[in-house]
């Protein structure tokens, strides 16, 4: 079981009363209960699934892709982006069970993951008892009551399906009036109701369709209806359906879980119920809290999940031993039961049930003609008759035999706040007009219960087995009623200001002081609405057994027997049913006094006999069943002892020597001696045959220490039970087995040596141990059988050591001796570049250097270059001194050079290598011919930058001569490294001016730096001349190294 889910609201209540505290306001009213943060984890309880309605239904396999949605779920998915395949029919519609297994087979053969079937009929039951909204006519019940279930399929028909219908929305209710300019389905339309067309299909037809909200005809209009097919003329929908189907392609149909439902719907409706009304607005979210639901929510997997009415019906016949269930009753347009969604699920999760069913009342979810109002006859839960002052105008108003059906044969022993006799729920049983009117307790919602049927033919009349409702006893009276936690989410996971119109904290406004009491008293209610879900969550079947505790007092022969069985309180629940025992063949029935039903039985013959106790269960705790002996003694023995035959070791077995004393001239003792070894907190059980007065009870191998050794002796036809002390023994000491773990490291790291002591007997250590570590000893502390040694500041290399341990009485002496390595470790980094380009005529440098991480010792040893053309390789070599290194390259033939680097590694260090990049020799220019001295002459640099390369181009001017002289040189670097150079100044003779454009380019290439393993350019090789060998270092060559290489 995870249980890391947060749960937000029970740190939130628990911190409440002390921010009240702190802010100087009344808390008197106000406590959070102890259980609503549990101290441990809660049990898991073994509350059922049941994933049968469709195999049962439909004779579809378990793993169908089709899925029933209710009303509000339904018209909600119409409204959700995405493709969907819906099915819509009865399963009484002749044909229509064939087509849906064939459905189901052509969906999965296609690729299409889900198939969500709507039944039109919210009954789901045929025949007279149908509420088919395609065709309310058929319903029996009042023409009022047929409009309003007829408009539940108008309205999806005017908004999302059909073509003619204007669907006018006004909070929870619609209008629907015939309108030619809707349009929902504009290519090959199922349903139009247009004035000019007529529908493709009967009322009565059942259809498979594929719905796309967003999908479009040419020209704009709208087009939700991609594909349909009418099954109600298919003998086989196989062809049909697939085509349907393969219209968006099979692996496109989406699929929307019941958690995105109820969040998207619950959520909804509380900001727009409760934050967005709030005046003023922005004070909203402090008041009543923010979103309900959250996709943590469902982290742990989502476990409510709401049914339709024939599911429902199914769920409840479930006529299977263990067969249980919890039930939760509301729906998202009820407050109350948003309130406390988060927490249902939650204690679902926390208690192992993996599915709450849920069923609403308003067979709409509340969305075409209100709620739970008494004018709204889609909701079950109230009278079947309408009344205008006072009087009854209309038996047929409502289908509350749905409701009162259920209660009366399902839930018999339900309790509600309110009484039949009062404000209960009037139906006629089976919407039978000429029945005689039966009177149901109204249950208000939220209302969770625990449910178990039972096997027999009809429903057990305690079927209810546990039920969250608030009970309260007058003191006066003694007299119990009920309240249902019918609370608010702000109540429930506080809200900052819990329900008030301003911060509590901030203090209370003027007039303000009776709103605040009453939250205050409402909070209250709301946090122990939390705390009684843990409570009821904490009891569900199977895990809350109150087990009876026997208490059988020995007797002799002719004394009456008094029995007392005690049945604990569990789980905060009082046990309320009778007791029964059975001894010696008879059987006896008795209530609790308390906890407690005492037995007076008389005539128990001699001997020990079995008393079993058996308590039936209740509507909250579960029946349970112990035992334990009684012995009718005749006389007693005159002593019983014993001493050891053979004694036992660790691995081999013994024997022990019992002796049953009898007064002298009588029969020897005859039965059975169980002998209890003890050793600390070791207890063994050995049993034996006593004849002619003596027994050789064979004993197992006990571990190391001294036994004693307790007798009983059971008793037989003649002698009452006796016990005694034998004498004690020791078992010599044996080995367990002893375990050393010692990971090699790498440099750096301590040593980590562990010893596990091997203890065989479960026995704790008492001996000592000792490390011997390169000819040192270390002592160790034991703890618990385990000892740990970390040892620190060593260098490379293999080490020996020897773990012993001195033994104690238990445990023998040990020693292992083993080897441990500290191994090399790799550096940090190893980088290098040319720093002065060679040629064919000059030497060059290199510079280098090999990083470390930390207070790691600096690297020594050597690092090589080399230097690759062809088949031609040249290797140089260079001492580390301080991490780095410089050596000299040697002049090189022209070409492109491949240059790499090389570091040896070192005692501490392994060897690296890295790539550098490729180094270009140019072949020498050849001296220039003399020429007269040119006439001084304007000049200009430009600089152009292209992609990441710049070309700065030097122009001098002789106008004497008419000619021109340009000097370009490129340097590859990255393009938002570029600096662009001044021009240079026209009255410069000429020599001057282009020394002045050469510098400024070799201070640019020294800014602008390599970029990456790419080749290097002679001329910017040459420019390592203009720095000198002298400038060699770390920090120097970086400035134009030719690749820097990172671990």
């Amino acid at each position: 079981m995870t249980t890391s889910v947060s749960r937000p609201w029970k740190a939130l209540a628990a911190g409440l009363a002390v921010a009240l505290g702190a802010s100087g306001l009344s808390v008197s009213t106000f406590s959070v209960p102890a259980s609503a943060t549990p101290a441990e984890p809660p049990a898991l309880a073994d509350a059922s699934v049941d994933r049968t309605y469709l195999q049962d239904t439909l004779g579809v396999p378990a793993d169908t892709v089709i899925e029933t949605v209710t009303y509000d779920r339904f018209q909600w998915l119409l409204q959700q982006p995405g493709q969907f395949a819906f099915l819509i029919g009865n399963p009484y519609d002749e044909g229509f069970i064939e087509r849906a297994q064939e459905i189901d087979a052509a969906a999965k053969a296609a690729g299409a993951s889900k198939v969500y079937w709507y039944d039109p009929n919210l009954s789901g039951l045929p025949s007279d008892d149908n509420l088919d909204t395609r065709n309310p006519e058929g319903i029996k019940l009042e023409a009022q009551t047929q409009a309003v279930y007829g408009r539940t399929w108008l309205n999806v028909l005017g908004q999302h399906l059909g073509n003619g219908y204007k669907v006018n929305v006004s909070g929870a209710s619609v209008s629907v009036s015939p309108n030619d300019d809707v349009v929902n389905d504009a290519v090959d339309p199922i349903w139009d109701y247009r004035s000019t067309s007529e529908p493709a299909v009967e009322s009565t037809d059942d259809v498979f369709f594929i719905y796309d909200k967003d999908n479009v005809a040419e020209g704009g209009a709208a087009d939700k209806i991609v594909a349909w097919t009418n099954l109600s003329e298919l003998d086989d929908a196989t062809g049909a359906v697939t085509a349907a189907i393969n219209a968006v392609g099979g692996a496109e149909i989406d699929q929307l879980s019941q958690f995105q439902w109820w969040k998207s719907a619950a959520n909804a409706k509380h900001y727009s119920g409760y934050v967005a009304g709030n005046n003023p607005p922005e004070n909203g979210p402090y008041r009543y809290g923010g979103d309900i639901l959250e996709d943590s929510d469902a982290a742990e997997g989502w476990r409510i999940q709401q049914l339709t009415y024939p599911e429902l019906l199914h769920l409840l016949d479930k006529q299977e031993a263990g067969a249980n269930f919890v039930l939760l009753f509301g729906g998202t347009w009820c407050h109350n039961t948003r309130a406390v969604l988060k927490q249902v699920n939650a204690e679902a999760q926390d208690h192992g049930v993996k599915v709450v069913y849920n069923f609403d009342f308003v067979l709409d979810g509340g969305t075409v003609n209100g709620t739970n109002g008494g004018t709204n006859p889609l909701h079950i839960r109230d009278n079947y008759y309408r009344s205008q002052s006072g009087n009854i105008v209309s038996t047929e108003f409502r289908p509350s035999y749905l409701y009162g059906d259920v209660f009366a044969r399902y839930f018999q022993n339900v309790v509600t706040e309110y009484q039949p006799n009062q404000n209960g729920v009037a139906y006629l049983p089976g919407g039978d007009q000429s029945a005689q009117q039966q009177v149901a307790r109204k249950a208000q919602v939220p209302f969770l219960i625990h449910y178990e049927r039972g096997t027999a033919a009809n429903p057990s009349s305690e079927a209810v087995k546990r039920q969250w409702i608030q009970v309260n006893v007058n003191p006066n009276t003694q007299a119990v009623s009920y309240k249902e936690y019918m609370t608010e989410w702000w109540y429930t996971a506080p809200a900052p200001w819990w329900g008030n119109n301003f911060d509590p904290e901030l203090g209370i406004p003027e007039g303000q002081q009776g709103n605040y009491n009453t939250n205050l008293t409402r909070l209250e209610f709301g946090q122990e609405a939390v705390a009684k879900l843990h409570e009821f969550f904490g009891g569900l079947p199977a895990r809350v057994v109150a087990q009876p505790e026997i208490t059988a007092h020995s007797i002799s022969y002719g004394e009456d027997a008094v029995i007392e069985v005690e049945v604990p309180t569990t789980g905060g629940h009082t046990p309320s049913a009778q007791v029964t025992i059975e001894v010696a063949g008879q059987s006896f029935t008795s209530g609790l006094v308390g906890n407690t039903a005492t037995f007076t039985v008389p005539g128990i013959p001699g001997g020990t006999h079995t008393v079993t106790a058996t308590y039936p269960g209740d509507a909250n705790l579960a029946p349970a069943t112990a035992s334990a002996s009684l012995t009718v003694a005749r006389i007693a023995t005159t002593g019983v002892s014993g001493a050891a035959g053979t004694v036992p070791s660790t691995t081999d077995g013994g024997t022990y020597a019992v002796t049953v004393s009898t007064p002298d001239g009588l029969a020897a003792a005859t039965g059975t001696v169980n002998l209890t070894l003890v050793k600390g907190g070791l207890t063994e059980h050995a049993s034996g045959t006593v004849t002619g007065g003596s027994a050789l009870v064979s004993l197992p191998a006990l571990s190391a220490g001294t036994w004693t050794v307790d007798i009983a002796y059971e008793g037989d036809s003649n002698y009452a039970p006796g016990t005694g002390t034998g004498s004690s023994f020791l078992v010599e000491r044996g080995e367990g087995e002893h375990l050393v773990d010692a990971p090699n490291v790498p440099y750096g790291e301590d040593v980590i040596i562990t010893f596990t002591i091997g203890t065989a007997d479960e026995a704790e250590p008492t001996g000592s141990a000792l490390l011997t570590f390169n000819g040192t000893d270390y002592p160790g502390t034991i703890q618990g059988d385990t000892v740990v040694w970390a040892l620190g500041g060593l260098g490379v290399g293999t080490y020996g050591y020897t773990v012993s341990y001195t033994g104690d009485e238990v445990i023998a002496d040990a020693s292992i001796s083993d080897v441990v390595s500290v191994t090399k470790i790799a550096v940090a980094g190893l980088t290098g570049g040319v720093t002065t380009a060679p040629t064919t005529t000059d030497e060059g440098a290199f510079g280098a250097a090999v990083a470390t991480s930390g207070s790691l010792p600096t690297p020594t040893g050597t690092i090589t270059v080399t230097l690759a053309k062809g088949d031609t390789t040249v290797t140089v070599n260079g001492t580390l001194a301080d991490g780095a290194a410089s050596v000299t390259l040697p002049t090189l033939a022209v070409g492109s050079w491949t240059v790499s680097l090389t570091y040896s590694g070192d005692g501490i260090y392994n060897a690296a290598s890295t790539p550098v990049g490729t180094l270009d020799v140019n072949a020498p220019e050849p001296e220039p011919a003399p020429e007269p001295e040119p006439t001084p002459a304007p000049s200009t640099t430009t600089t152009t930058t292209t992609g990441s390369k710049s070309t700065t181009t030097t122009t001098t001017s002789n106008t004497a001569a008419n000619t021109a002289a340009a000097e370009t040189t490129e340097v590859e670097s990255e393009a938002d490294e570029v600096q662009e150079e001044e021009p240079a100044e026209a009255e410069q003779p000429e020599q001057d001016v282009a020394e002045e454009s050469a510098g400024e380019t070799a201070d640019e290439v020294l800014a602008a730096g390599p970029t990456g393993n790419e080749p290097i350019p002679t001329r910017v090789l040459a420019l390592g001349a203009l720095i000198g060998v002298g400038l060699i270092g770390y920090v120097g060559f970086q400035l134009i190294q030719g690749v820097r290489t990172r671990p």
